[in-house]
């Protein structure tokens, strides 16, 4: 019976809002298979902060002395990308979190690339056995109004895939300890203050592990580094970013 009342809801939803592509229009997922593969992978090789060509996005010198936070920056593409825009769009701000999905195939072929980076010596040793992976998260405010913390409900998804392990994630340790302005409607200058001791960290032992950040869109890079501080003075010893895309 249950069952029968649940397929018959969700016939309801179907009829009064049926699940159209966003692009093509095509009936039954909100991004089809033949429009997300048409979204190009273009990892980035620049600095997370000053832009500056830079090794697999790996955190330049001079701006590693001056941040001493964020390692590196990996993404799939560029977020001016007109389809990884809307997507991104509609998923935070319309709230349509059943675009998740997409968006997690993209931080998984991140994932992959990165693991054969490692194996090819490409890349230092970023995703390790003890790995850890964590959300960038939101403050309770925010929590309340959109109703899901994104990059949590990313992370989740990357963990369906079985491309990272469950017992590496947490959900919980990192935390947005007050509440900020938009990043994106700030002037640069003002966006470091905005998010200056804005993030603590009251989980699991960090000493000497790697962590992997997840979030949807990194333009500065100020958000992520500041999380990346809060983690390396917990006794993380390298902290990076995995995004769909950066500004």
């Amino acid at each position: 019976m249950i069952m029968f009342l649940k397929d018959c809801w969700r016939f309801c939803i179907d009829w009064l809002m049926p699940i159209e592509c966003l692009f093509c229009g095509k009936y039954g997922k909100l991004v089809c298979d033949e429009c997300l593969e048409n979204i190009e992978f273009n990892p980035i090789n620049r600095c997370p902060f000053c832009a500056k060509f830079s090794f697999s996005g790996i955190t330049c010198y001079n701006c590693e002395k001056i941040n001493k936070g964020l390692n590196g920056l990996f993404c799939y593409g560029f977020y001016n990308n007109v389809r990884i825009k809307k997507i991104i769009h509609f998923f935070k701000y319309r709230y349509l979190s059943a675009l998740a999905d997409p968006l997690s195939i993209m931080l998984e072929q991140v994932i992959k690339n990165i693991k054969k980076g490692q194996q090819i010596g490409a890349l230092p040793k970023i995703i390790e056995e003890d790995t850890l992976y964590i959300p960038v998260p939101l403050h309770k405010r925010k929590l309340r109004e959109r109703g899901f913390n994104q990059a949590e409900l990313l992370l989740r998804k990357l963990a369906d895939k079985k491309e990272i392990l469950e017992e590496n994630i947490l959900l919980d340790g990192l935390i947005r300890s007050r509440y900020t302005h938009p990043q994106a409607k700030l002037p640069k200058d003002e966006k470091i203050n905005n998010l200056k001791n804005a993030f603590a960290y009251n989980g699991k032992e960090l000493k000497n592990r790697s962590v992997v950040l997840i979030d949807d869109v990194s333009t500065s890079g100020i958000t992520l580094n500041e999380c990346a501080k809060a983690l390396r003075k917990n006794g993380a010893k390298k902290v990076w970013g995995v995004v769909i895309a950066r500004g």
